[in-house]
């Protein structure tokens, strides 16, 4: 989620327009407070900033809740019966009170080879393919600002010839199998692997969390991404880039805590290859494994060529990053580590004109968050993440042994929910400014100009 080449230079001409209309006063350098009391605000111009579901974003560089997913103000529409969304013919049917949307190849055969389908509602049901086989030519389907309970695209999966790209889309299912883009989408809210890729699978600038959202049925396997091959199919072509995994193991008492990991690379049932996972932000597994590699399960053992794990930022509430043996020599490792920082995903003005810088800590360590803008300074106390085992997981107490197990209000960590957790907080600040600075302690993290 980077700004255009275009969008940078219109930003740049407004900087400057702003500096040659400001004199010496608009020569803002390092951390100084620029007194402008005898100087007329300047609004910046909002119309150049992107504008993502009705907030003008400044900043939009880590995915959270606020960058990702449909706009939650769209007036959606839905379909109840067997017809068309937009140009895609759907068949809605109903079995044991469970609703699904189904695209079939025998329809779609003669639909326009590219079809878009914006602002409806999918998520009382989830959403399948059936009949690739019967599809002559590519046909490729673009869902944008759509919300979905679940998608799978499968069999046959080395013939399949539909294509679907989601952008700005929110699930509450898994997104599965094969042929599928994913951009700036928002997945969570339901209990259960996120992803499943086998073939044909990209994600970029996604946001992916609370996958513990109610008590957890004993058994269920809980991953932000897992790949495991399918027999019969060459598997891969997999990509996860600018990806943020925000699942901590929250336990629920008496229930199994079956989190398992951000990324779950273990195949069972086939080959896999060309795969590349970076650029990622990690917090949440439930044993001692965020990241875990093997190429194989019970005796069996699988090709995997061309797998790379790289700029990875794993959450330090995990004793080791890797859970597999010998995991570097089935990958290319590069500049996977653990971290303890807050970092800043976005920044935007709001429909009350006001800035919102957005901030979260994945970390077992208490921050504050410095915010100086020419209007002045402000401070955040930006709470620490639970640990697993504060959270009454299983994770050795060793990993951070010094760990109250209550909050400063008293409350214990035992009780915390998703929504207790330090994700995303946002931190308003007056606007109109000039430049936004975010520091912590006393470093500079983000700087930006208006």
């Amino acid at each position: 989620m980077r700004f255009s080449k275009g969008r940078f230079l219109l930003l740049l001409a407004l900087i400057c327009t702003m500096a040659a209309s400001c004199g010496k006063d608009s020569d803002v350098g390092g951390d100084e407070i620029v007194d402008n009391n005898d100087t007329p605000d300047t609004p910046p111009d909002l119309s150049t900033y992107e504008v993502i579901n009705g907030n003008r974003f400044i900043y939009a560089g880590i995915p959270d809740k606020y960058n990702t997913g449909c706009d939650p103000n769209t007036s959606f529409a839905t379909i109840s019966e067997d017809g068309y969304a937009g140009e895609l013919y759907v068949r809605v049917q109903v079995s044991d009170g469970v609703k699904e949307y189904v695209v079939q190849g025998a329809r779609i055969d003669v639909s326009p080879d590219e079809i878009t389908v914006k602002d409806y509602d999918f998520s009382d049901g989830k959403m399948r393919t059936t009949q690739t086989d019967i599809v002559a030519n590519v046909k490729k389907i673009r869902f944008v600002n759509c919300k979905f309970k679940g998608f799978a695209n499968a069999k046959p999966y080395e013939t399949n010839k539909m294509y679907f790209t989601f952008e700005r889309c929110t699930f509450t299912g898994g997104v599965n199998e094969v042929n599928i883009t994913l951009r700036n989408c928002k997945i969570g809210s339901f209990i259960g692997d996120a992803t499943n890729p086998l073939k044909n699978f990209y994600c970029y600038d996604t946001f992916i969390s609370d996958l513990l959202p109610a008590a957890n049925v004993t058994g269920t396997h809980i991953d932000g991404m897992q790949t495991y091959g399918r027999e019969g199919c060459e598997g891969g072509n997999i990509m996860f880039d600018n990806v943020r995994f925000e699942f901590p193991s929250i336990h629920y008492d008496g229930y199994d805590d079956n989190c398992n990991a951000c990324i779950m690379f273990q195949l069972e049932y086939g080959n896999v290859s060309n795969c590349t996972f970076q650029n990622l932000y990690c917090n949440g597994g439930g044993k001692w494994y965020p990241l875990y590699v093997t190429d194989g399960k019970k005796g069996k053992t699988f090709v995997q060529d061309n797998l790379t794990v790289k700029n990875v930022k794993v959450s330090d509430n995990f004793g080791t990053i890797f859970y597999a043996d010998n995991f570097d020599q089935r990958c290319k490792v590069e500049n996977v580590e653990h971290f303890s920082e807050i970092y800043v995903s976005s920044i935007f003005v709001g429909g009350d004109d006001k800035m919102h810088v957005i901030c979260s800590n994945d970390s077992h360590i208490d921050h504050t968050l410095t915010i100086k803008t020419d209007k002045g300074e402000y401070e955040f106390a930006i709470p620490h993440c639970p640990s697993n085992w504060a959270l009454n997981g299983i994770i050795d107490a060793n990993t951070n042994p010094d760990e109250p197990l209550k909050d400063l209000s008293g409350r214990p960590y035992t009780q915390y929910r998703y929504a207790d957790m330090p994700f995303d907080i946002d931190c308003v600040v007056d606007m109109p400014a000039k430049y936004v600075n975010c520091i912590r302690g006393g470093k500079e993290i983000l700087k930006v100009e208006l």
